[in-house]
């Protein structure tokens, strides 16, 4: 995404010199999105928040993402998904989906089913009713609660992935859809 805003960056797995770097201050916590944060991320990404179609459905899913955090997601996220199919919704790969690629799902995403990570952020661009929020019992974190209450989501739920079964996990998800 810091391409799109025309800055270069580098990841680096191993030491690197540097010679010369921006270094980005962030203007609050990242608990704190106020709606100045969400207007101004929204002009720097040109983006425009549709409505979606009412109880449309999308999965957010980390399958084959490698944590940032290096924590393990003890969940299946592949079952998550067959629940999703089955209730009508669509499935984005987070792994392969791009920022041009989350934009066209916004008309899809009144209901948004997500592992939880950073392509929650993009509600930012898509104004969902209901986030469900797809957690592991060794990493939680209430950053996307806070940006929906300031998005004005009107639901949000967060559910553990690694304790029940598909047939829990499925009747969890149903309950808060419906």
């Amino acid at each position: 995404q810091l391409e799109r805003l025309g800055i270069r960056c580098k990841f680096a797995d191993t030491s690197i010199s540097i010679d010369r770097a921006t270094i980005l201050l962030k203007q609050s916590y990242s608990l704190n999105w106020t709606p100045e944060d969400v207007a101004a991320v929204c002009a720097a990404h040109d983006v425009v928040p549709v409505s979606p179609e009412p109880n449309s459905i999308v999965y957010l899913s980390r399958q084959g993402v490698k944590s940032e955090l290096r924590t393990s997601r003890s969940y299946d996220s592949e079952q998550t998904a067959r629940i999703v199919k089955e209730m009508g919704g669509h499935v984005i790969e987070t792994a392969s989906t791009d920022f041009d690629g989350y934009t066209r799902c916004a008309s899809k995403a009144d209901i948004v089913i997500a592992d939880h990570g950073a392509a929650i952020l993009n509600i930012v661009q898509w104004r969902p009713r209901v986030v469900i929020e797809i957690f592991a019992e060794n990493w939680w974190d209430p950053i996307f609660t806070q940006l929906g209450v300031t998005l004005g989501v009107e639901d949000h739920v967060t559910i553990r992935g690694d304790g029940p079964s598909e047939d829990a996990l499925r009747e969890k998800l149903t309950y808060h859809v419906d």
